[in-house]
């Protein structure tokens, strides 16, 4: 998806892998097993840039709106993004 085409306040599914970390100590062939940390992030679109993507996982809609759950993250680890329901709202 071309994130030129996403408005403010697009309701998205970011799928991403995020790092692990075990401070246990194992043999190098049991960690060289280790799944891939995938994650799912469910938000309102609010920007982008070369590096990171925005959403937020509320919002309080006002000539000024207030934002909560705020998540960046880095575009480099995002494995897909998808639209989700098509949300608007009246003022904005």
């Amino acid at each position: 998806m071309n994130l030129e085409e996403l408005s403010r306040w697009e309701v998205i599914e970011i799928e991403w892998s995020d790092s692990t970390q075990d401070g246990d100590w194992k043999p190098l062939e049991e960690a060289l097993k280790w799944p891939e940390n995938g994650c799912f992030t469910v938000g309102y679109y609010i920007q982008h840039n070369d590096k990171t993507i925005m959403v937020a996982t509320s919002y309080f809609p006002e000539d000024d709106p207030t934002v909560g759950g705020v998540w960046t993250i880095p575009r480099a680890t995002i494995k897909s993004l998808r639209r989700q329901q098509p949300h608007t709202h009246p003022t904005h």
